[in-house]
C-alpha cells in the first residue's frame, strides 16, 4: 500500500471540499426547515469533509485546523450529538494546547452537553478530566478538584475502572498541591 503525504491529503481534501461545497450551494442557502433529505445529505458530506481536512492539518499541527472543524460543527445538525460532541471536545484540546483557557473550556462544556444529551457518561467524564488538567495547569486547582471529582463519578457511573483509578491518582495529585 502506498504511503499517503500530508500534503497530498490535504490537497486532495480541499479539492474535495470545493467540489462538495458547489453540490451544496442550493441547500446552504435555503431555509433549514425546507430542506430535502438529498440536501441534507449534500449539507453532510460538506461538513465531513471539512472535519476531514480540519483533522489533517490538526495532525501536522497548523492551526489552519480551526476554521475548518468550525465550520463543520457550525453545519453539522444541532441534534447530531455524536459528531458535536466530537467536535467541540477537539476544539477543546485545540485551544488547551495553545493556551486559550477560556475558549478550550468554552468548547469542552458544550462537548459534555453533546456527551450528556446521547447519555455517553464516559466521554463525558472523559472531557471532564480534560477541563480538570486544563484548569490544573492554569493554577486553578479548586476548580480542577471539582471537574477530576466530577470525572472519577462519570467513569464509576460507566463502569470504567481503571479510568476512574487515574481519575483517582489525579485528585490525589491535586489535593497535595491544594495544601
Amino acid at each position: 500500500m502506498r504511503e499517503v503525504r500530508p500534503r497530498t491529503a490535504t490537497t486532495f481534501q480541499t479539492a474535495s471540499i470545493a467540489l462538495l461545497r458547489d453540490q451544496a450551494a442550493t441547500a446552504l442557502a435555503a431555509p433549514a426547515a425546507s430542506l430535502t433529505p438529498d440536501q441534507r445529505t449534500k449539507i453532510r458530506n460538506l461538513a465531513v469533509s471539512l472535519s476531514e481536512l480540519g483533522n489533517i492539518l490538526l495532525l501536522q499541527e497548523d492551526p489552519q485546523c480551526l476554521p475548518h472543524l468550525q465550520e463543520a460543527l457550525d453545519l453539522t445538525p444541532a441534534a447530531d450529538h455524536q459528531t458535536r460532541g466530537i467536535t467541540e471536545n477537539q476544539l477543546g484540546n485545540i485551544y488547551s494546547t495553545i493556551g486559550d483557557t477560556r475558549q478550550a473550556l468554552r468548547h469542552y462544556q458544550q462537548a459534555i452537553q453533546h456527551h450528556e444529551a446521547r447519555g455517553d457518561v464516559a466521554a463525558a467524564g472523559l472531557t471532564r478530566h480534560d477541563i480538570a488538567l486544563l484548569l490544573a495547569g492554569d493554577g486553578r486547582i479548586s476548580d480542577a478538584l471539582h471537574y477530576a471529582r466530577a470525572a472519577r463519578h462519570n467513569y464509576q457511573q460507566a463502569g470504567a475502572a481503571r479510568d476512574a483509578a487515574e481519575a483517582e491518582q489525579l485528585i490525589a495529585d491535586l489535593e497535595q498541591r491544594n495544601g
